[in-house]
């Protein structure tokens, strides 16, 4: 999973940990995230920033290479005292983290289980998000109009929560949100979703994911009409709608 935990005086020490076949590392604000090729981190002790070419969970190492360096190849290092940063595709992960968090937040609140395929497809695309490209890839997870209601619903609440807050607990709340997140390319093809799910969706992007220019909408029980209406509209972002 592509998950994050919160850093405990436990593994303050080591500043690392494995778990389920991932190997974690503290992030800038102390909470463990897992570990993924393409990352950014530095070094605690220094102000080198490099790549994670590769990792080895498994004896708790990475390769690294400096961030600037084009070769594949990279130098192999223990992960005590590294730290991620959250810039990149390291910043777009933790968008889509928090993202999943909002959603299995709202789903606690209004007591139901979370959707399996909702909740794997973020965390491939936690995985598979790279440099290039960050997309959100939930095609094929077997969606229905009630997924995207509910994930609307979640990230409103969430926006609805923040303009609640006093001007204080804004600012100490400050940190990269689903609000702005980086995501270019949002896939929901092959699914069972409506005009309606259709529309709580773009909702969703308009207000959340402001930047996406691909959405992908075929093989769903969505219209034509609908599908040339969003293509044609001015309000739309979207540089390509299929």
């Amino acid at each position: 999973m592509g998950g994050s935990m919160s850093l405990n005086s436990s593994s303050t020490d080591s500043c690392e940990e494995t778990r389920g076949g991932a190997l974690f590392v503290p992030d800038e604000d102390g909470v463990l995230v897992e570990v993924l090729q393409g990352d950014l981190v530095r070094d605690t002790g220094g102000t080198s920033r490099m790549v994670v070419v590769r990792v080895d969970s498994q004896q708790c190492r990475v390769v690294l290479r400096g961030e600037r360096e084009c070769s594949p190849d990279g130098e192999e290092q223990s992960v005590v005292g590294l730290m991620l940063l959250r810039e990149g595709v390291t910043l777009a992960r933790h968008q889509l983290r928090e993202l999943l968090a909002i959603y299995f937040a709202h789903c606690t609140r209004e007591e139901c289980a979370p959707h399996e395929g909702l909740v794997q497809g973020i965390e491939h695309s936690i995985r598979t998000a790279t440099a290039k490209e960050v997309s959100l890839d939930l095609s094929g997870r077997r969606l229905r109009d009630a997924e995207l209601f509910m994930l609307n619903a979640a990230t409103l609440h969430w926006h609805a929560t923040r303009c609640s807050l006093s001007s204080a607990e804004l600012t100490a709340s400050q940190s990269p949100s689903a609000a702005a997140c980086c995501v270019r390319v949002v896939d929901v093809s092959q699914n069972k979703i409506s005009c309606d799910g259709a529309t709580a969706l773009c909702t969703m992007l308009a207000r959340d994911m402001p930047l996406v220019l691909e959405l992908y909408l075929d093989s769903n029980n969505i219209s034509d009409g609908f599908q040339n209406i969003l293509s044609s509209s001015s309000s739309s972002s979207f540089s390509s709608v299929n």
